[in-house]
């Protein structure tokens, strides 16, 4: 009767094991394979977001060239692929919005502000929001904690 017990004890030790084992690995090296965690320090000029930041160009540029042609900037992604963007691939989510190029955009309902979010592992993203007059990047770490506006040079 105490054998099985025995071996019970030992695969559950084992399990906990296993679990703190790869929590500290997702830990300290998540960021290093594309996975921020919560506790990111984001900073102005942060070289990873900016890498990522410089992704979302080609969409910032469409988006200005749309809104320049039309006076509003459109309510899906799609509109882009008619001579503003190369024929890339977009995904229309009603929970997400639409997404291209891995960003994702909501534009409110007015069609003069918008914001491309692009996630960053589980919880943290990186935003760009333009206000109708300027952009401005900002880091959510996704855990509740504020919304950090940061100063990117992609």
């Amino acid at each position: 009767m105490k054998k099985p017990l025995i071996i019970a004890a030992i695969v559950f030790a084992g399990l906990c094991v296993s679990a703190v084992v790869l929590g500290v690995f997702g830990f300290v090296f998540g960021s290093k394979i594309g996975c921020l965690s919560p506790a990111y320090h984001a900073v102005d000029g942060d070289p990873y977001l900016t890498g990522v930041a410089r992704s979302a160009l080609p969409v910032i540029r469409a988006l200005r060239e749309y809104q320049s042609d039309h006076r509003e900037f459109p309510t899906h992604v799609t509109a882009l692929t008619t001579g503003y963007l190369p024929e890339v691939p977009t995904t229309p989510d009603p929970k997400a919005g639409d997404i291209v190029l891995g960003w994702s955009y909501h534009c409110d309902s007015a069609k003069k502000t918008y914001s491309l979010s692009h996630g960053l592992g589980w919880d943290p993203s990186l935003i760009y929001s333009f206000d109708g007059g300027t952009g401005h990047w900002k880091f959510d770490p996704g855990d509740g904690k504020p919304v950090q506006t940061i100063q990117l040079n992609p």
